[in-house]
């Protein structure tokens, strides 16, 4: 349904790759820590996997959220060094600050962006991986009260 191998499945759940093998071998997922099911199940979640419970006619199973999250609109402001925008997320407004200094570390950038072109041109380039990282945080209840900072950390490819 992601597309994801097991080595991208341990990396967003923050387990080993052997685990995840053992997870997927023989004996399922029977022998796994409570903690690990967790953290397996969490990232799922993030990426768009709704787990079904099932009932007496059809059994437990998986499907994919409906969408993504969408931006509405975006504004850079390069003397703050931040971009706000806005998404729409399972029919909810959120409103974003991200840091340019998140920009300058995907594109490798250095000293970094300058202008409000430069600036939002980074943030297109970076749309897709920044509207995923924000419904994984907006997933894990990180903001209940719809506003929502990304900062470097929230971006280990940039270290």
């Amino acid at each position: 349904m992601l597309g994801w191998g097991q080595e991208r499945l341990a990396r967003e759940a923050g387990v080993s790759r052997p685990t995840v093998k053992r997870m997927e071998g023989p004996k399922g997922p029977a022998n796994s820590a409570s903690a690990t099911l967790e953290a397996v199940r969490g990232a799922l979640e993030a990426a768009g996997i709704v787990f079904e419970p099932g009932d007496d006619r059809l059994g437990p199973g998986v499907r994919l959220r409906r969408a993504g999250a969408t931006l509405v609109s975006r504004r850079a402001d390069p003397i703050k060094r931040v971009v706000n925008f806005r998404i729409v997320y399972d029919d909810r407004h959120y409103e974003c600050v991200l840091r340019s200094t998140v920009l300058d570390a995907l594109d490798g950038k250095v000293p970094g962006y300058a202008t409000t072109s430069d600036i939002e041109g980074a943030f297109d380039r970076n749309l897709t991986l920044l509207l995923d990282r924000s419904r994984k945080i907006i997933a894990t209840g990180l903001a209940a009260d719809g506003r929502l900072s990304l900062w470097p950390e929230d971006f280990p490819e940039t270290r």
